[in-house]
C-alpha cells in the first residue's frame, strides 16, 4: 500500500492523517499514525503519539488520549506536549491538575501567551478569580485591543461585586470590539449592561 511504498514519508502521512482528523475520521487518522510507530525514531514516536492524542481528544476519548501524550512525554519532556496535556485535562474538566501543569510550564520560562490564557480559563472554571484576573491583566499587556480580555475581567468584577471595574471593563470592550466581526449577541448584551450600571442598577 502507499505506506509500504512510501515508508520514510512521514511528513506526507502526518499530513494525510490530520487530514483525516478535520474530517472527523477520527479512527482512521488515529490508525494511520499508529501504523507508522513502528518505522520512527524516538522523537518522530513522539510526535506521532502527540498527533494521537489529539485525534483521541477530538474523539473525546480522555484517558487514551492521556496515555498517548504521557508516552510522548516519557520519551521526549517537550514543553509542547505538556501544554497539550495540560488542555486534554481541561476539556475532562479537571481544572486543577491542568493549573499544576500550566503553572509548572510558565515556572520554567515557558512564558507564553497561550499557557497564560489557558490557566486564567482554569481558574474561572474553578472561581479563582483573583488568580485569574492576575493572568488576564498580563494578557493584556501583550494584547491591549483583545477583547474577550475585557470581557472576563468584566465578568470577574461582576462576581466580586464591583461594579465600577465592570463598567471600565465593557466599556473598554465596546471601545475595540469591531461591529463588523464581534458577536452581536455580545455587543447587544453589554450594551445593555453598560446602561444598567451607568443607571446605578447592581
Amino acid at each position: 500500500d502507499w505506506l509500504k511504498a512510501n515508508p520514510d514519508d512521514l511528513d506526507r502521512l502526518k499530513v494525510k492523517g490530520n487530514l483525516l482528523t478535520w474530517l472527523k475520521r477520527h479512527d482512521d487518522a488515529i490508525a494511520l499514525f499508529q501504523s507508522a510507530l513502528s518505522k520512527s525514531n524516538s522523537q518522530e514516536k513522539s510526535n506521532l503519539n502527540s498527533l494521537i492524542a489529539a485525534a483521541y481528544t477530538e474523539k473525546g476519548d480522555y484517558d487514551l488520549a492521556l496515555k498517548n501524550i504521557d508516552d510522548a512525554i516519557d520519551r521526549t519532556s517537550k514543553q509542547g506536549f505538556k501544554f497539550q496535556k495540560a488542555v486534554i485535562y481541561q476539556r475532562m474538566d479537571r481544572h486543577q491538575d491542568a493549573i499544576s501543569l500550566l503553572s509548572e510550564l510558565l515556572e520554567n520560562g515557558a512564558y507564553n501567551r497561550e499557557v497564560l490564557a489557558h490557566r486564567a480559563t482554569s481558574y474561572m472554571a474553578t472561581n479563582q478569580h483573583d488568580n485569574a484576573r492576575e493572568d488576564y491583566e498580563k494578557l493584556r499587556e501583550f494584547h491591549p485591543d483583545a477583547i474577550g480580555i475585557y470581557l472576563n475581567l468584566a465578568e470577574i468584577a461582576e462576581a466580586k461585586s464591583q461594579s465600577a471595574e465592570a463598567l471600565k471593563n465593557y466599556e473598554l470592550y465596546l471601545k475595540y470590539a469591531d461591529p463588523e466581526s464581534s458577536p452581536a449577541e455580545d455587543l447587544q448584551r453589554v450594551q445593555t449592561r453598560v446602561k444598567q450600571l451607568q443607571g446605578g442598577t447592581p
